[in-house]
């Protein structure tokens, strides 16, 4: 009788152990579930970390200095009205080719230059319309050694790295005037900006083979100076 009861009660406790687990079941789901978004969430922030990082490398040695998520506190006209900057989340680092082609359709450096629309308004109005095109845009403040400071945009291109643009118009619609030569001129007021901490800021207009190295702006300069001085001596030998 005795041995009957002890079975009847090993069979019972053997019943209740999987009916107990069964009971916790939700709550270790409910972990494992919050355990695998912490590893996501986690996976994100490793991710973004290594994208800040990479970031400020870029940025290591050219004085530039990098704010997110504000707005520049520039002036985009003469009635002091502060650039808005658009930012969308959904942006990407463009290729070379796709900036060059942004460009080519994007209208701001068409837009006259004057009290009504400054350096600040033209930056601004290049930031939003490529984040509006899903292309990640840096609006940047340049301050210089003397004078009033100037803006420009950035991009870090997928292909050739970092690449900045000047897209500030001019105060009149024709980009030239009757009676001078325009030496490497292509009709377009997008140009390549050239920054090197102590030395003025370059300018080539988009479309011209030069690279993207501050030494690659004094090489134009240099072909400039000799195609003036080869026009110069072929007109005076006339």
């Amino acid at each position: 009788m005795k041995l009957r009861i002890f079975c009847l009660l090993l069979v019972f406790t053997i019943l209740l152990i999987p009916t107990g687990c069964q009971n916790y079941k939700p709550q270790l789901d409910e972990l494992q579930r919050q355990y695998d978004e912490l590893l996501q969430q986690n996976q994100q922030l490793q991710e973004e970390l290594q994208e800040a990082l990479d970031e400020l490398e870029l940025y290591q040695g050219t004085g530039i200095r990098v704010y997110s998520g504000i707005q520049p506190g520039v002036i985009r006209n003469e009635l002091m009205e502060e650039v808005v900057l658009i930012n969308k989340e959904a942006t990407r680092n463009p290729t070379w080719d796709e900036l060059m082609s942004f460009l080519g359709q994007d209208a701001t450096d068409s837009m006259l230059y004057g009290p009504q629309l400054l350096c600040g308004g033209f930056a601004e109005a290049l930031h939003n319309n490529a984040e509006r095109a899903g292309i990640a845009s840096a609006f940047m403040a340049i301050n210089f050694e003397e004078g009033i400071g100037h803006a420009i945009n950035a991009f870090n291109t997928s292909d050739k790295g970092l690449v900045y643009i000047d897209c500030t118009g001019d105060d009149t619609h024709s980009t030239h005037l009757p009676g001078y030569i325009y030496i490497g001129d292509t009709g377009s007021h997008d140009t390549i900006a050239y920054l090197e901490i102590g030395e003025p800021i370059g300018h080539i207009n988009i479309g011209l083979s030069y690279g993207l190295d501050y030494s690659d702006y004094e090489q134009w300069k240099l072909d400039v100076q000799a195609m003036i001085d080869r026009f110069n001596e072929a007109t005076t030998n006339e």
